[in-house]
């Protein structure tokens, strides 16, 4: 079961038959705007899709905040030349200053 969109654009309870799986965001969005289903992405990715109504955001009280990145990488006396600037490279384009 599912929520499948009727020609009429009206949200009715039953099941969707096909499927899409993708791993990648923007053909997530591509789709989204097309009435294929539901793309969970960064909002930074669909705010003008949203904006201009190609997209509406739904179940958003069960959807978080997101923040952002997350990095993980092991503790190590020096850290390589190319991940400190990765990290650097993020925190200027993320807004965030941690």
């Amino acid at each position: 079961m599912g929520v499948c969109r009727t020609p009429r654009w009206r949200h009715s309870v039953g099941r969707c038959d096909g499927g899409l799986i993708a791993n990648d965001v923007l053909a997530m969005v591509e789709a989204a705007k097309q009435g294929m289903g539901l793309a969970h992405v960064l909002e930074d990715l669909v705010t003008e899709h949203v904006a201009a109504g190609r997209l509406v955001r739904v179940l958003e009280p069960w959807c978080p905040p997101m923040y952002r990145f997350h990095l993980y990488f092991p503790g190590t006396p020096r850290m390589p030349g190319k991940l400190r600037v990765f990290i650097d490279f993020l925190r200027t384009h993320s807004g965030h200053d941690a």
